[in-house]
């Protein structure tokens, strides 16, 4: 009784609207001691005039707003308690910057970006950028691990993959940005006893409340004119007017990847919005190490190669299906999907080594203009 009669005085102590830095920080303070705070900041430095920090409670019920992680005794939350969440950290998704990665060439493979903004506690607005890719492909590591799950079950797993295939867009964009609210500091799993305590979620908010009255009467006539103007006034400008910085959309869109192999490492888990979660059963190939090696350097041209009429012969897949196979030796699609992958990864400026990265892209442009000119000599 005594716990509960303290946690009732805490909610009251903690839960509200804040209009000054001082008090807000000592309410932030007192969250992150009695649940789990969910916020910009720790503490508040200072206000915008007409803004206050409000403090939000958000319950768990452990039964129906989470879900089993096989193997583990920890539970996650669903989509409609993170959402919740997000709601009450004031998110906002960006229709316009985010969207399809993917050239949508197969149904059966969707990559997707989430943009989110935020307010942090001095105004600023803050952009949350996730990815998700969604590979529902025969063979691919996320359908293995679902017919090995159902079939553990003595189920068949084909009437859920039907499913996942036939709203396979939804399904990506919503882990997503699923993904990109835990980036805010919720953990992936919980213990029952840890959720058992509330998520207190902080939010900067403008109330027009202030002591100067030429102040509240600007204030006023602003809250009117963002009722008037309608989705202005609801969402805010965009971020290409100023608000936070813009998240370009990609310059072209990419052909999905061989079965297998991931762009970013992204076959870590398949979260399903019907609330089963576990690691696939045959994980793909590790990406990530592979692109912090260094690519080898060209080698001497020999009399071979040139006799070959291959000027770039000695560089090897540094990655993938086809991962230290020569160049000349690999597939085709591997070599045009290595290609793209590199110059994606050059023009996104985020290549670890861009010489030696564009040394293989011109190696991988090389060998895919020699099989066009020469596809009746040998067949891939």
């Amino acid at each position: 009784m005594n716990q509960a009669i303290q946690r009732h005085q805490g909610q009251l102590a903690t839960t509200g609207s804040y209009a000054d830095a001082l008090s807000a920080t000592k309410a932030l303070e007192q969250a992150a001691s009695l649940y789990h705070l969910v916020s910009p900041a720790t503490s508040v430095g200072a206000l915008p005039v007409g803004c206050n920090v409000a403090v939000t409670l958000v319950t768990v019920d452990v039964e129906n707003d989470t879900y089993n992680l096989t193997g583990s005794p920890k539970r996650g939350l669903s989509k409609s308690k993170l959402q919740q969440i997000a709601a009450a950290l004031g998110i906002s998704w960006d229709p316009i910057a985010s969207g399809r990665l993917d050239d949508g060439s197969n149904p059966h493979y969707v990559r997707w970006r989430a943009v989110g903004t935020y307010r942090a506690f001095d105004g600023q607005v803050q952009t949350l950028v996730a990815e998700k890719e969604l590979d529902l492909r025969p063979g691919s590591p996320t359908v293995i691990g679902l017919e090995k799950q159902q079939a553990a079950k003595q189920k068949s797993a084909e009437n859920q993959i039907r499913e996942m295939r036939m709203h396979i867009q939804q399904h990506a964009e919503t882990k997503a940005q699923l993904r990109a609210i835990r980036s805010l500091g919720l953990k992936t799993s919980y213990t029952p006893q840890e959720l058992a305590k509330p998520f207190a979620c902080a939010r900067i908010m403008f109330t027009g409340q202030t002591s100067d009255p030429v102040l509240r009467r600007e204030f006023a006539r602003m809250t009117a004119a963002s009722f008037l103007e309608g989705t202005k006034g609801l969402y805010g400008r965009s971020p290409a007017q100023g608000l936070a910085e813009p998240v370009p959309a990609p310059a072209r869109l990419a052909a999905p990847p061989p079965v297998g192999t991931t762009l970013s490492g992204d076959s870590d888990e398949y979260d399903l919005d019907s609330g089963e979660s576990r690691r696939p059963a045959q994980p793909a190939q590790p990406q990530r190490r592979a692109e912090a090696t260094e690519q080898p350097s060209r080698p001497a041209q020999t009399s071979g190669e040139a006799q070959t009429g291959r000027e770039y012969s000695g560089f090897e897949i540094p990655f993938g299906n086809a991962a230290g196979q020569p160049i000349e030796e690999a597939s085709t699609d591997d070599v045009q999907w290595m290609a793209q992958h590199i110059r994606k990864q050059l023009e996104a400026k985020k290549s670890r080594f861009p010489k030696k990265d564009e040394a293989l892209l011109a190696a991988l442009e090389a060998e895919i203009e020699q099989r066009q000119a020469e596809p009746q000599q040998k067949i891939y």
